[in-house]
């Protein structure tokens, strides 16, 4: 039995299709009987989302399974020469991940460009127009030859504008 649709008389008047009430239709399977679409939805929304909250946490924990037990890990450790042995961690995992890049070749930057305006020269000392400052230059290279603590400590640094930094 095909369904029926009502059209407009007035050809002028733009084609609407026009549904009959359900409460008209015959009672077929599938039809919500409280014969509110909306109200349908309403409900099946609420199950839909019980379900997959059901299906996301599972339902040990609202029924008190062993699984909703979470027991914590106790490690026993003194705290005395913690700092200690975190620090001799860091330092011997540090020395068996020491990477031996060898020499790196050289681009000729640094005997092209005399001023060191070819080499790396961030947060070092800078006259107005940019140009590194050549001792402020030579710590830095000194610093990283030697790796020692306190040539990092004397490197010249300086600030956008070229002064020292107080």
């Amino acid at each position: 039995m095909g369904e029926k649709r009502l059209r407009s008389v007035d050809k002028n008047a733009p084609q609407r299709t026009k549904v009959a009430n359900p409460k008209n239709l015959p009672d077929r399977p599938g039809t919500p009987s409280s014969g509110s679409r909306r109200k349908f939805l309403g409900n099946v929304s609420g199950v839909a989302v019980a379900a997959v909250t059901a299906g996301a946490i599972g339902l040990e924990p609202l029924l008190g399974g062993k699984e909703s037990v979470a027991d914590a890990a106790v490690v026993p450790y003194i705290s005395e020469g913690r700092e200690d042995k975190s620090f001799r961690y860091r330092v011997s995992t540090a020395n068996a991940e020491k990477v031996n890049i060898g020499e790196q070749p050289d681009n000729g930057d640094a005997t092209r460009f005399t001023d060191f305006s070819g080499s790396y020269s961030k947060a070092s000392l800078h006259d107005a127009l940019g140009v590194p400052n050549a001792a402020s230059w030579l710590s830095l290279k000194h610093a990283l030859k030697s790796g020692e603590f306190e040539d990092f400590e004397n490197i010249i640094v300086g600030t956008a504008g070229g002064e020292l930094e107080a």
